[in-house]
């Protein structure tokens, strides 16, 4: 036995006469190609692979459905150097939760087609938003999008089952509430999850309002002071552990590159704890043009290809307020 739910099997993939049966996990596990014998094909001579047998019970309904993400993990199965069985995935569920610190989704609205505005200047990919809210939220609680945009990620929220409040100062949709980021309109410790997709510099006029954080510059100090107190706001709404994602991308403008991220970053770290840094692969942006790309190597810059998206946690003795 090794583990709950692991037996040494002498076949390959077969059925286990002697094992209790489990509801779900590993039955079956059996390493090959250690050491070479007389008679072992070369696949098995590579060193060692585990062959698993997987029991799950099939699941009412698939997580994500085949018209949207197709047969995407069970690719795996068909690898010449997989070990995986081919119905495994069918069996413990489909599932389009990221495993890298790399996330790159070509389109905004894929998996959930009526969030937000595919139109709209700085729009979070759907997915992205989905990836946080199944991560870091529960159906029920709480999930807060203070800068709104266009509503994608409060859409995706409700759309997983969790509450949402969506709010920006100048709201686009009739259901969007207007507020400020630097004043919450929600009390003291109540959110899972926060969810920030803020300006990165002054590029974007995202409206006339003079309190619009996407004047203010990022080469200018004033810009993270405003963020800080954003950073605040997040720190007194979300209970202890909750969690804070921030998207946000350096600047190259005028031959000056503005490490924004970095700096940001140094400001979330003085309230929250670090967990993890994303790179969101940028799609679609007006940059990306021939004209552009034959700039960028002529006159020796890079063109932004990613955004950073930074993982924090509100520290659990905290009560805020």
């Amino acid at each position: 036995m090794l583990g709950s739910g692991v037996v040494l099997s002498p076949r390959r993939c077969g059925s286990l006469t002697h094992a209790r049966p489990y509801i779900s996990g590993i039955v079956g596990i059996r390493i090959l190609g250690s050491p070479t014998s007389v008679g072992s094909s070369p696949r098995d001579s590579l060193g060692p692979r585990q062959i698993f047998t997987f029991t799950h019970p099939p699941l009412p309904s698939a997580l994500i459905t085949e018209a949207v993400h197709g047969a995407t993990m069970a690719l795996a199965s068909a690898h010449p150097r997989s070990s995986v069985p081919p119905g495994a995935w069918a069996m413990l569920g489909r599932t389009d939760l990221e495993a890298s610190t790399c996330w790159d989704f070509p389109t905004q609205s894929d998996g959930h087609p009526r969030a937000g505005d595919a139109s709209f200047n700085g729009v979070t990919p759907a997915r992205c938003a989905g990836n946080l809210v199944r991560r870091y939220s529960r159906p029920g609680q709480l999930v807060i999008d203070p800068m709104s945009g266009s509503g994608t990620i409060g859409d995706v929220a409700r759309a997983l089952g969790r509450r949402a409040i969506s709010f920006d100062l100048v709201p686009r949709r009739r259901e969007l509430i207007r507020a400020d980021a630097r004043a919450w309109p929600i009390p003291n410790g109540i959110a899972a999850l926060a969810v920030i997709d803020s300006p990165y510099s002054d590029n974007i006029a995202y409206g006339n309002d003079p309190r619009c954080l996407g004047r203010i510059s990022c080469r200018d100090p004033r810009f993270y002071e405003e963020m800080r107190r954003v950073a605040i706001e997040a720190q007194r709404v979300l209970f202890p552990g909750g969690i804070l994602a921030w998207i946000i991308a350096d600047e190259y403008r005028g031959g000056v590159y503005t490490p924004a991220g970095f700096r940001l970053m140094d400001v979330l770290s003085e309230t929250f704890e670090p967990i993890d840094t994303i790179v969101l692969v940028r799609h679609h942006d007006r940059s990306a043009s021939p004209m552009w790309e034959h700039r960028a190597r002529r006159f020796n810059f890079y063109l932004r290809g990613f955004k950073f998206l930074f993982i924090l946690r509100k520290p659990v003795g905290e009560l805020g307020g």
